[in-house]
C-alpha cells in the first residue's frame, strides 16, 4: 500500500492561514472569565460541543449553586438536567468533570486552582494534564485562559476540521495535532486562533477522514439520489391511462355499492317508520278504550247518584198525603160543631 504523504510545515502554514480568514468576528462565549476553577468547568462544557449550549448550561448551574465545590459531589442525574437534551457524551462529561474537581480537591483540599495556576506554566499544565477525568482539550484550554500558557485546544471537532482543511495529516491523533498547532500558532494568537477554531468547528460540519474514539462520522446527503426520486416521480405521471381506466372502474364500483347500501339505509328507514306508525295507531286505539271506559263509567255513576236523589224525594210524597188527611180531620169536627 502506498504511504500517504506527510503535509510540511510550510503547506499547513499556509492551509491554517486560509482557514483562519473564514472566521471573523469569533467571540468568547465566556467572555471575562480567568478563574482557574472556573474556566476548567467551562471547558468541560465547552468540549465537544456547542459554544452557546455551553455557556447556557454554565449559566444555570451558576444560579443553582452556591459554591462550586457543590458541582464536586453533584449527581450525574443533576449534571444531565443541567446539559438539558441534545448534549454529545452527556454521561460521561458529567463523570469526568466530577472526576476532576474530586481530584482537584483532594489535592488542594479544596477546588481552588489559584494557587496552581500562579505558578509556573509548565508545572501548571503538567498538574491539569495528571488529574483523573481529564482531556488535552480542556487542560490546554484552562492553561491557555487561566495562566496564559502557549497553548491550542484541539478536540475531536476541532481535528476533523484540521485534517479537512489540509492542516493535519489524516492519521494524527487529538495530541499529536495540538503539538503541531503549537509550533503553528504563536503564543499570542492562541487565543484568537482557539476561538477561530471553536466558531469553524460549529459551523462546519466537516466530514471525519478517520475513525476516531467516540465519534460517529457524518455522511453527506446523497444528491443524486434526489434527482433519481424526482425523474421517478415524472415517470409515474406520464405513464399510460390504463391504470387510471382500473381507479375509474374501481370507483364506480364503489359507487354502486354506496347506492345500493343507501337504498337498503333508506327501507330499513321506511319499515322502521311503518312500525312507528303501528305502534302509534295502537297507542291511539288503547287511548280510545280508555276514554269510552271513563264515559261509561261515569255515566252509570251519574244513573245511580239520580236513583239515589229519586229515592230521597218519595217521604216528601207522604208528608203531603199526612197533609191531606189532616185537613180532612179538620173538616169532620167543624162540620161537627155546626150539627151541635
Amino acid at each position: 500500500m502506498a504511504k500517504t504523504k506527510k503535509i510540511s510545515a510550510t503547506d499547513a502554514g499556509k492551509a491554517l492561514k486560509r482557514l483562519l480568514s473564514k472566521a471573523k468576528n469569533a467571540e468568547n462565549p465566556f467572555p471575562g472569565v480567568t478563574d482557574a476553577t472556573q474556566v476548567l468547568i467551562q471547558s468541560f462544557l465547552i468540549w465537544e460541543w456547542n459554544g452557546a449550549r455551553a455557556s447556557s448550561t454554565w449559566s444555570r448551574m451558576a444560579e443553582d449553586v452556591t459554591d462550586l465545590n457543590e458541582l464536586r459531589v453533584t449527581v450525574v442525574d443533576d449534571y444531565l438536567e443541567y446539559f438539558g437534551g441534545g448534549c454529545p457524551r452527556a454521561e460521561e462529561r458529567a463523570d469526568r468533570l466530577r472526576a476532576t474537581l474530586r481530584g482537584v480537591f483532594h489535592r488542594e483540599h479544596s477546588t481552588d486552582l489559584s494557587g496552581p495556576a500562579g505558578g509556573p506554566k509548565k508545572e501548571f499544565r503538567e498538574y491539569l494534564d495528571s488529574l483523573e477525568g481529564m482531556t488535552p482539550f480542556v487542560a490546554a484550554r484552562t492553561a491557555l485562559i487561566s495562566a496564559g500558557s502557549h497553548a491550542v485546544p484541539i478536540d475531536e471537532r476541532t481535528l476533523r476540521l484540521l485534517v479537512k482543511s489540509g492542516v493535519i495529516d489524516p492519521d494524527a491523533t487529538v495530541e499529536s495535532a495540538s503539538q503541531t498547532m503549537s509550533r503553528l500558532v504563536t503564543a499570542a494568537n492562541g487565543l484568537d486562533s482557539h476561538l477561530a477554531l471553536q466558531m469553524l468547528s460549529e459551523k462546519e460540519r466537516a466530514t471525519p477522514v478517520m475513525d476516531l474514539p467516540g465519534t460517529v462520522p457524518e455522511e453527506p446527503k446523497p444528491k443524486k439520489a434526489k434527482a433519481a426520486s424526482v425523474k421517478k416521480k415524472t415517470t409515474s405521471k406520464a405513464s399510460p391511462a390504463k391504470p387510471a381506466a382500473k381507479k375509474a372502474s374501481s370507483k364506480k364500483v364503489a359507487a354502486k355499492k354506496q347506492a345500493t347500501k343507501k337504498s337498503t339505509v333508506k327501507k330499513s328507514a321506511a319499515k322502521k317508520a311503518t312500525k312507528k306508525s303501528t305502534v302509534k295507531k295502537s297507542a291511539a286505539k288503547k287511548a280510545t278504550k280508555k276514554t269510552t271506559k271513563k264515559t261509561t263509567k261515569k255515566t252509570t255513576v251519574k244513573k245511580s247518584a239520580a236513583k239515589k236523589a229519586t229515592a230521597k224525594k218519595a217521604p216528601a210524597k207522604k208528608s203531603v198525603t199526612k197533609k191531606s188527611s189532616a185537613k180532612k180531620t179538620a173538616k169532620k169536627t167543624t162540620k161537627k160543631s155546626t150539627k151541635k
